[in-house]
């Protein structure tokens, strides 16, 4: 990491961090998601009484 890149800084983190990084932003995007989904759900299920 103390190699400067040819626009003068340092890249926060390796090539090989990628994939990893971008799984678990995803994972936490998709828990994310899920929460809000089941969130909405119930608040609608309790105002209308409904069953979904």
């Amino acid at each position: 990491m103390t190699t400067l890149t040819t626009t003068g800084h340092t890249p926060p983190h390796t090539a090989a961090h990628f994939w990893r990084l971008q799984l678990m932003e995803t994972g936490i995007a998709l828990a994310l998601t899920a929460a809000a989904v089941l969130a909405a759900s119930r608040l609608l299920k309790h105002r209308t009484g409904a069953a979904i």
